[in-house]
């Protein structure tokens, strides 16, 4: 789960509403940090309903200038997260192996 300013929290890939917290309509902003590499840099995401599936979608990234490991800046990978996060063809559920008999 992530928590950005006060007042938001985005989960997983439910519709808005029925994570049991209130959300208000239109993009909001969600702080978080880039998982690329071991630094972890400050990101903060724009993040609106997505009216196909009606779970949340991430539209822009960008650096976070008040993170005091990058101060707004990102490299080229944490910079096109944005990118990354709506292709399609990723996993929205885990994958469970079977039990061995």
């Amino acid at each position: 789960m992530f928590t950005g300013h006060p007042g938001t929290v985005v989960t997983g890939p439910k519709p808005r509403g029925q994570q049991g917290v209130p959300v208000a309509p239109g993009p909001r902003t969600v702080s978080t940090v880039c998982t690329y590499c071991a630094v972890g840099c400050g990101m903060v995401l724009t993040v609106d309903a997505d009216p196909a599936t009606g779970g949340d979608r991430v539209h822009r990234c960008r650096g976070d200038k008040a993170h005091p490991a990058n101060f707004g800046r990102l490299c080229t990978k944490g910079a096109t997260t944005a990118d990354l996060l709506a292709t399609g063809g990723r996993m929205t559920a885990a994958q469970l192996r079977p039990a061995p008999r």
